[in-house]
This record gives structure tokens, C-alpha cells and sequence, in this order.
């Protein structure tokens, strides 16, 4: 009987020993070990998130167009224009360059060039450089012509005659507007009309841009509100 019960006693006993033997074997992290791991995971994902980042971000297309700049400065009150030819993107590189695509026809681009006026007097001494396009020439270059005596823009005029520009960018709608950074990558784009770009937040989004203040980022889309 009583090497029945030893018997019996061992059976369930050996088990639990061998359990707490097992866990007994076992390395117990530490918190300064668990914050490590933390730590290596956190490091990880954000190593992630920027590999992402950077290859979300695009290069801009270079072009080559020609236009002419006016000059409005005469006290006569005659007009000037000087041709430009072989205007390249790639020019500008080490600039912060708005590419702005517009058209004669078009009533929010004549509004919009007004804001892009203000912006050049403002930013022209801190590397902003205004691109504005002209798509199409539906009506002829003595229309866009006039339409430069209207607004008067201090910056140059580029025609894209042929929209070659506009095919290369993807523009959908006019105006259309990219920023395109010192290192050459887009760094915002905003179709449509609607930004009020001497508004704080356009201002705002300008100067994170500037040479000096680039973040190197890629954005696309935009708020519309002022």
C-alpha cells in the first residue's frame, strides 16, 4: 500500500518539478532590456516610415521652353519685352521655383497671378523664383500679350505652345500649381483655384520651402481655405 501511494506521489509530483525546472530556465527579460527592445522597434519603424517617405518623393520633369519677360518700368509708359529662349527648368536648381500653368482664357488664373505678384516682391530676394506657363496660346500671343499689360507680372512668361510642359507635369486643370524644391524634387502641387497664396498659410507653406528653410518633402493635394 505505501508503494502504492510513493508511486502515486512521484506521478504527480515529478511533473511539477520538471515545469518549474523549465521555467526556472527560462531568461527573464528586465525593464532596461524590454526598453531596449522598445526602443530598437521604435528606431526600426521610423527608419521605415522614411524610406517611404523618400520614395514617395518625385523628381520634376525638366523642359525647355521660350517666352518673353515684359518691362513695365519706363516712364513713358511704353512697354518693353525681351525674348527669352531656352528657358530650362534646371536653371533654377538651388531655387525655389513656383511653376504656375495658366491660360488667357482662364478668369481664376488672373486672379491668381495677382497673389503671384505679391509673392515675387516678397521672396524674390530669398530664392523664389516665379515660372508662370502659358498653355495652348488658344487665342494667339497677342493675347497673352494683353493679358500681360492687364496684370503686369515682374516675372517671366514661358509658352507652351504645344502643352508639352503641361503633358510632362500631368496638369488636369488650370491654373495648376507646383512648388519645386531647391534640390529639384516637387515639394507641393495644388490644382485648381482657390489657394489664397498670400494668405499666412500660403505664405507659410512658401517659406518652408525657401532654400534656406527646404525640408526635402514631397506633398501633394492641398487646402484650398485661406
Amino acid at each position: 500500500m505505501k508503494r502504492i501511494a510513493l508511486i502515486v506521489s512521484v506521478f504527480f509530483i515529478l511533473p511539477a518539478f520538471l515545469a518549474c525546472t523549465s521555467a526556472a530556465s527560462v531568461p527573464v527579460q528586465t525593464s532596461t532590456e524590454k526598453d531596449k527592445v522598445t526602443e530598437q522597434k521604435q528606431e526600426q519603424k521610423q527608419e521605415k516610415a522614411v524610406q517611404e517617405k523618400a520614395e514617395k518623393r518625385a523628381m520634376a520633369p525638366d523642359f525647355t521652353l521660350n517666352g518673353f519677360q515684359a518691362d513695365f518700368s519706363q516712364d513713358n509708359g511704353d512697354i518693353s519685352y525681351t525674348k527669352l529662349e531656352n528657358v530650362s527648368l534646371s536653371d533654377f536648381r538651388g531655387k525655389l521655383v513656383f511653376l504656375n500653368f495658366w491660360a488667357t482664357w482662364c478668369p481664376s488664373c488672373r486672379m491668381e497671378m495677382l497673389q503671384m505678384k505679391r509673392l515675387h516682391e516678397r521672396y524674390k530676394d530669398k530664392g523664389l523664383v516665379i515660372l508662370a506657363v502659358e498653355q495652348g496660346q488658344i487665342y494667339g500671343i497677342e493675347k497673352v500679350k494683353e493679358f500681360v499689360v492687364d496684370i503686369e507680372p515682374p516675372f517671366p512668361i514661358l509658352l507652351d505652345a504645344k502643352m508639352d510642359a503641361g503633358r510632362l507635369y500631368r496638369v488636369t486643370g488650370i491654373p495648376e500649381t507646383f512648388l519645386i524644391g531647391p534640390g529639384g524634387h516637387i515639394e507641393k502641387k495644388i490644382p485648381g483655384a482657390g489657394f489664397k497664396w498670400y494668405s499666412k498659410k500660403g505664405r507659410d507653406l512658401i517659406e518652408k520651402h525657401l532654400p534656406s528653410t527646404n525640408t526635402d518633402a514631397i506633398e501633394e493635394g492641398g487646402d484650398r481655405d485661406e
